[in-house]
């Protein structure tokens, strides 16, 4: 045996521990070896070239004439309202003249009674009332005709009456005349209002 504080002789002494593979010693913080180059990238296809744009087509000509004297405004889309159909403002028109002459006329007929005739104003609505009801019945006909500006304004003249009603309608009716789509349909057939 051995006496303790001398060393072991070698053949007893315990294996040491592998010893790690030696790094290059580089400064901290420092890659000692360079850095891998990156994957070449798959060769791109060249761009493709642009199409050619599309070739401008000519000009669509008019299908409708603007009749002399009419402002440019109205006869912007005459060729696009120059169909057979009307617009649905024209009915739209028609149906309202319609059902605003019919309760005028009945409106007018109840001041009237009401009054004892001592209230005027109901002959404007009496009156307002028939002419609103010929103007939707002619504007319903095949070839509608025009809408009246004066039944509109007529109508509007009804809130005399207290008929709110009329004022309504007098006021679409005036607008829906006033649309561009339904002034240029009359302008295709010849018919200013």
């Amino acid at each position: 045996m051995t006496t303790p504080g001398t060393p072991p002789p070698d053949d007893q002494r315990p294996p040491l521990p592998p010893t790690p593979p030696e790094l290059p010693q580089s400064a901290p913080g420092v890659n000692a070896q360079p850095p891998a180059a990156p994957p070449p990238l798959p060769s791109q296809p060249p761009p493709l070239p642009l199409p050619p744009p599309p070739p401008v087509p000519p000009p669509i000509p008019p299908a409708v004439q603007v009749p002399q004297g009419v402002p440019p405004v109205y006869g912007q889309t005459l060729a696009a309202s120059a169909q057979q159909t009307p617009p649905g403002m024209v009915q739209a028109t028609a149906i309202i003249f319609l059902v605003a002459g019919i309760i005028s006329v009945f409106w007018a007929a109840a001041w009237a009674i009401g009054s004892a005739c001592c209230w005027l104003p109901w002959i404007v609505e009496f009156v307002a009332g028939i002419a609103a009801i010929t103007t939707g019945a002619q504007m319903l006909a095949a070839p509608p005709g025009p809408p009246k500006k004066w039944v509109s304004i007529l109508l509007i003249v009804c809130v005399l009456n207290c008929s709110l009603f009329a004022l309504t309608a007098g006021i679409l009716t005036l607008v829906f005349a006033n649309d561009a789509r339904v002034r240029d349909y009359y302008l295709a057939r010849g018919i200013t209002y």
